[in-house]
């Protein structure tokens, strides 16, 4: 199976023969213990979704008995489509179901949905407020606020876990530094950039500012305000 993934129909004679390695598989894999018979039948699933061979792919996902397994494996099918709505629902339902590893995977998968791909940024910070897994989480909010247009909030946020994290502060300091850049305040990117240089002179983030200042012909020297805050 491994070594078909050219294109084919399901009319050719390598389609035919795919069909039949497919069918045997599954049988090989029914007939073995149940964790193993679950794990060969996901593996079966992933290779006949990285072939675009969705429809099977839905098929076999359906056969696993574990239902968690079997809910998770078919999101993932969803995922090769670019099918992101129907995802994020088939995660709010797995999410219900009395398995802790992949209930809790769905519920970050769907927190991400809702940032990266349906640009639902209010429900995506509920849900990893509700994950509270920093400072992961902290930097998935800070990104929400950004794409959502509040540069402030975002700022806010990188002001929490600079004050609560500190072997990456630095990095949430200068962070500020990028945000009011893409959000067009240069008056408040350049407070930034001198703050960061100030607080952490000896970190690399101290170069990065000091590089961003020259690019806007700005001196190093000076006062620092806290416009950034």
């Amino acid at each position: 199976i491994d070594r078909m993934r050219f294109k084919m129909t399901a009319e050719s004679p390598a389609g035919q023969f795919w069909n039949v390695l497919v069918a045997r598989s599954q049988e090989i894999y029914k007939a073995m213990p149940e964790a193993d018979r679950d794990a060969g039948m996901g593996l079966l699933v992933d290779r006949l979704a990285a072939t675009e061979r969705y429809e099977r792919a839905y098929s076999v996902a359906g056969q696993i008995e574990n239902i968690p397994l079997s809910r998770w494996k078919t999101i993932e099918v969803m995922r090769h489509e670019n099918r992101y709505a129907d995802m994020a629902k088939a995660c709010e339902d797995l999410e219900k179901l009395d398995n802790k590893e992949l209930s809790a995977r769905a519920l970050r998968t769907r927190a991400d949905l809702y940032k990266d791909q349906l640009a639902r940024y209010e429900d995506a910070i509920k849900l990893y407020n509700e994950i509270n897994d920093a400072p992961a989480t902290s930097w998935a909010i800070v990104e929400c606020y950004e794409k959502d247009g509040k540069p402030d909030r975002a700022v806010a946020m990188c002001s929490e876990i600079e004050g609560f994290f500190v072997d990456i502060a630095p990095v949430a300091c200068y962070r500020k530094v990028e945000i009011w850049e893409r959000a067009g305040d240069k008056t408040k990117a350049i407070a930034a950039a001198r703050a960061t240089m100030k607080k952490y002179p000896k970190h690399q983030v101290s170069s990065t500012a000091h590089q961003m200042l020259e690019r806007h012909g700005i001196a190093t020297g000076g006062g620092v305000t806290d416009a950034e805050e």
